[in-house]
């Protein structure tokens, strides 16, 4: 797959999505109607915007605080508790999200850089 080694993905806020296994962009409402897994929200009242959100049923989202991209976060993944809902928090540096999709695949997202129209980060399966 594509992203067994890290790669770069830069999406813009809430109108693409991102398919991780393929690591294909989605545009436009694709992503919000299951062409994408994750989608990025903009959230103004953060002053780091970015929030990762699941595009389709299935998808679980769960943040490990404070575990650097670079980390191996592999078993602290298996043991996380991916809550029923995704969290509505901000996509920060040094802190890493992981994405489950429904075939239990594992990918995790880190290192972003953000700017008023999109972000960038690292995406990799696990």
């Amino acid at each position: 797959a594509w992203a067994q080694a890290a790669q770069r993905v830069t999406l813009l806020f809430e109108v693409e999505g991102l398919e991780l296994a393929s690591g294909a962009v989605t545009a436009g409402s694709a992503a919000a109607e299951g062409g994408g897994d994750i989608i990025v929200a903009f959230n103004a009242h953060n002053s780091v915007h970015a929030v990762v959100l699941p595009a389709r049923e299935g998808i679980a989202i769960a943040h490990l605080t404070g575990a650097a991209f670079d980390a191996d976060v592999a078993g602290a993944a298996t043991a996380v508790e991916f809550p029923a809902a995704a969290p509505d928090r901000p996509f920060v540096a040094g802190s890493t999200v992981l994405v489950r999709t429904p075939d239990g695949a594992l990918f995790k997202l880190g290192n972003p850089s953000e700017d008023e129209a999109a972000v960038s980060f690292d995406c990799e399966q696990l």
